[in-house]
């Protein structure tokens, strides 16, 4: 009788640590893994809670240097959205702003100078960052802020790859 207790309670012992290690493993996978706009965005919604997370957020860059809209920027859209819906505004008001990522007109009209990366170098792209929201009249925004490029990847030829940093000048087209 002893002996089937000693044998139930390791069995047990090793159940229980077994869904423990699942538990955690699922934590971990659901907290840090990759995240596209709209997910992050369907998170927000749902739970209400994510200004000051830290979060990777996946997407298709919106970069257009050339837009009249009032609060043009770089924008992280979802990598599903129709080519309808890729402009500055829908990024504005749909996506994430990348607001540390700065283009401004060069020496001639011909060219742009952007920093910390270089916005034309792939569609997609991986931004390990801070979330922030801000209302605008009924609706959020969303900026990611404190972007962390040895974290952050971009994807290119079927592969995502470090990001390279700098000051670059790009030709308008």
């Amino acid at each position: 009788m002893d002996q089937r207790k000693s044998i139930s309670k390791r069995t047990f012992f090793w159940i229980f640590l077994l869904l423990l290690i699942i538990a955690s493993l699922l934590f971990i996978y659901e907290n840090y893994r990759p995240r596209n706009v709209n997910e992050v965005w369907k998170l927000e919604y749902s739970k209400g809670n994510l200004e000051g997370k830290v979060i990777t957020v996946r997407g298709d860059i919106i970069f257009d240097p050339n837009s009249d809209f009032q609060f043009n920027g770089v924008f992280l859209i979802d990598s599903h959205a129709p080519i309808d819906l890729r402009t500055p505004a829908d990024g504005f008001w749909f996506g994430i702003s990348l607001p540390e990522v700065l283009c401004v007109v060069g020496k001639t009209d011909q060219d742009y100078i952007c920093k910390p990366f270089d916005p034309t170098q792939a569609q997609s792209y991986q931004f390990w960052g801070v979330i922030h929201l801000r209302q605008i009249g009924e609706k959020k925004i969303m900026s990611l802020t404190n972007l962390d490029f040895d974290r952050s990847k971009l994807y290119i030829n079927g592969r995502w790859q470090s990001i390279s940093t700098g000051t670059f000048l790009i030709p308008v087209y």
